[in-house]
């Protein structure tokens, strides 16, 4: 029989795996990004949007960072301007978005390579998974958000999809285009 409890062994494999996959390295400089995989990744902007909890517009209120096992989370709070599928409540006003990186005391984490981090006063289209503590995840780390400028939509990373028909689509056309799927 194995001298190690099997409770505490899950634990320490567990942690091992999340910081493997977050790609904590806490002495990158400004500017500086950390490498992951993704677990979930979406051939095309279609299968991310059946996939989806939420897919909303949403403009950033306010930021702030947490800090779990040494790691830093920016938190957005996203204030939504318009939700596209029937699993968005209608009187839901804002939703709190975890993105890895962030700076809180002396613990610094860097955003994960090809992200886009969401910034205070910018709106977005965004595709989420809610998460156990009441919070949202973006969809595929990065496929799942999308600048909003002027009146059109623009994904950072067009090559991210086999297909994305949603790329630099107005944002008027996003609910037609959406709902068909859902």
């Amino acid at each position: 029989m194995s001298r190690f409890k099997t409770p505490k062994l899950y634990r320490i494999i567990a942690i091992l795996i999340t910081f493997a996959l977050l790609g904590c390295v806490n002495e990158k400089g400004p500017g500086q990004t950390n490498q992951g995989d993704w677990t979930e990744h979406y051939q095309t902007v279609d299968e991310m949007i059946a996939a989806s909890d939420f897919i909303v517009i949403g403009t950033v209120i306010e930021q702030y960072t947490e800090v779990r096992f040494d790691v830093a989370f920016t938190i957005s709070e996203v204030k939504i301007v318009q939700g596209f599928d029937q699993n968005t409540d209608p009187g839901l006003q804002t939703i709190q978005i975890l993105q890895t990186g962030g700076k809180s005391g002396d613990i610094e984490t860097a955003p994960i390579e090809d992200v886009l981090m969401l910034q205070k006063d910018k709106s977005y289209l965004l595709f989420l998974r809610k998460t156990d503590d009441g919070k949202a995840l973006v969809m595929g780390g990065f496929q799942g958000v999308a600048s909003i400028i002027g009146d059109k939509v623009y994904f950072p990373d067009n090559h991210a999809f086999e297909e994305n028909r949603l790329n630099q689509i107005k944002v008027d056309d996003i609910e037609n285009l959406v709902r068909t799927d859902r």
